[in-house]
């Protein structure tokens, strides 16, 4: 029988230098239970999938919760639109399933309210601070066709969710990315629909940020290059070197863009990635060892580049081709620095099974094939 295609997957280190793989198949929409791989050694084979549950009846998408030191939750948005989280100890073991739920409805606001109707959740971020704060943000419509950004924190020390808030409507195109300060902010971005003036749509960024004091600003524009992002762009946010924040986002013409900005300043501008070698399709970044940032994109012809930082927060080297170390479609980049100081390249074979791993043999080496992981059992 043919394992199931992975549809969503994400990776994330153990407190013990392991790194764990947690996947779904949905490939026809259905809710999933979520699997969890576990490496054997650092660079090594993997262990057989072990089943993590269904969150509520199933989850269909899946994204890391990173702690300060890069060891990670998992959080899962359900069939039913919710999200739910589960857990890491410090020895490595992870919590049952916690529903998150949903923001109630405020149907005596609305005139004609539709029976049942609901907050559903489309994508979500979560991170967690030094002292052990959780504060997530996600992309949410109801039935009733509504719109909303929400907001949650978890207080440090306690087990028990503050309130939703709501963030506002700012025309997002339904993805989100988020990431923590140095000063201890919140930086939320989504792509969003608009109308230049010479007519016809075009998807650019807003952002919103969380004051170290508690306070939000106003939702602003981060700007686009010509042409505007791709459709159904999902940008790549991380905290770089010397307090920055980087993002980086795939063009309409299939070109990668950054954006910086430094720490408590303001956003600098898109610029030009240079030449990924053609059309990028999907990206993963993640910081080195030495603090720099490694960007790994996926063409259109399903190779695979890679550039990095030179020196901490200097300037960037040339793409590189990694096409010669992958075979078929691929997809869905994840990039995790491991406890040898190697990243590990995580991509899924949507016409296949399982997931290609390449890594760094040595601290900010080239990259060569890894140990596979296997294709989830069959349904």
């Amino acid at each position: 029988m043919a394992c199931p295609p992975i549809t969503s997957f994400t990776a994330s280190l153990g407190h013990n230098g392991l790194i764990d793989v947690f996947a779904v198949s949905t490939p026809q929409g259905t809710a999933s239970t979520v699997w969890r791989a576990r490496q054997k050694s650092p660079g090594g084979e993997w262990f057989g999938w072990v089943n993590e549950g269904k969150p509520g009846r199933g989850a269909f998408w899946v994204r890391s919760v990173l702690d300060a030191d890069k060891h990670g939750h998992v959080l899962a948005v359900t069939d039913a639109g919710q999200l739910s989280f589960k857990e890491r100890t410090p020895t490595d073991t992870l919590s049952a399933w916690k529903t998150l739920g949903g923001p109630p409805v405020e149907t005596a606001e609305i005139a004609a309210p539709v029976p049942n109707d609901a907050w559903l959740f489309m994508m979500a971020w979560a991170g967690v601070h030094a002292d052990g704060r959780i504060e997530l943000a996600g992309t949410a419509n109801d039935i009733g066709a509504s719109r909303e950004i929400f907001y949650r924190a978890r207080p440090a020390g306690s087990t028990a969710w503050g309130t939703w808030s709501p963030l506002g409507d700012n025309g997002f195109d339904g993805a989100l990315v988020a990431a923590i300060a140095r000063d201890g902010g919140l930086e939320v971005i989504t792509p969003v629909d608009v109308f230049p003036s010479t007519g016809g749509e075009e998807i650019g960024m807003q952002h919103k940020r969380r004051h170290p004091s508690g306070t939000w600003t106003s939702w602003s524009r981060l700007g686009r290059p010509a042409g505007g992002f791709g459709e159904g762009t999902i940008p790549a946010l991380i905290p770089g070197p010397k307090g920055t924040l980087e993002l980086f986002a795939i063009s309409a013409a299939g070109a990668v863009w950054r954006n910086s900005q430094p720490a408590g300043g303001n956003w600098s501008g898109w610029t030009p990635q240079g030449d990924a070698g053609g059309a990028v399709t999907d990206i993963a970044v993640a910081a080195s060892a030495d603090g720099g940032l490694d960007l790994c994109a996926v063409l259109q012809d399903n190779t695979v580049a890679h550039c990095r930082q030179d020196d901490l927060g200097g300037p960037w080297t040339d793409w590189t081709s990694l096409s010669a170390l992958t075979a078929g479609p691929v997809a869905g980049p994840a990039l995790v620095l491991d406890s040898d100081n190697c990243l590990n390249l995580f991509l899924s074979r949507p016409q296949d099974e399982g997931l290609t791993v390449l890594r760094q043999k040595t601290q900010n080496g080239p990259f060569t094939t890894g140990a596979e992981v296997p294709g989830l059992p069959p349904a």
